[in-house]
């Protein structure tokens, strides 16, 4: 096999050089970029975005899917997989330490507010927690018309006022049976 020439690779090199100018210069800035902004300068990201909008710096590598709060493990066939558990136990462990001094930190307000966050967003798959969300939904307006005719006055409803004299009727026929039974005593 021939080695290239000199020529041959300059006029690659050339051609890598031409290729990537027309790139820049023309279809670089069709590409959608990513939509963050920077926190320190609060210029948008400058980066390509990816199919999620996103660069990979910006979310483009965020878990989703049924299993985003589960760790990852190391593939066990893999010649380095006891240094990756480990690694990845210890940041597990990092990250539970630093999760306990924060709630620790926390006002037993904001300790309150941190559990009702989580509970009302549990994990599991986006279906489940679909249907857990309609559900609260459901409960509090079932919860919400039940106070409103609860609220209704219920003293011109003429069921309800029967209702109270039939069970004020039956506890006064109660108090007297015991009354009977307490006077004939336990051989009457």
């Amino acid at each position: 096999m021939r080695r290239p020439t000199k020529n041959k690779s300059m006029r690659r090199q050339e051609n890598g050089r031409r290729a990537i100018q027309i790139f820049n210069t023309q279809m670089r800035s069709t590409f959608p970029r990513c939509g963050a902004k920077a926190k320190s300068t609060g210029l948008p990201c400058r980066r390509f975005a990816m199919a999620n909008g996103r660069c990979d710096n910006h979310g483009g590598r965020t878990p989703s899917g049924d299993g985003w709060h589960r760790p990852v493990w190391p593939n066990g066939s893999a010649p380095d997989a006891a240094r990756k558990m480990y690694a990845k136990l210890a940041s597990l462990e990092r990250a539970a330490r630093r999760r306990a001094a924060r709630l620790a930190a926390m006002t037993p307000d904001e300790q309150e507010q941190y559990q009702k966050w989580h509970i009302e967003r549990p994990v599991g798959s986006r279906k489940g927690r679909r249907a857990a969300k309609v559900e609260r939904h459901r409960k509090a307006e079932a919860k919400a018309e039940f106070s409103k005719t609860a609220t209704v006055s219920r003293d011109n409803d003429p069921e309800y006022q029967a209702l109270v004299d039939r069970i004020a009727e039956l506890k006064a026929k109660l108090a007297a049976l015991e009354k009977d039974e307490i006077e004939k005593g336990v051989f009457g």
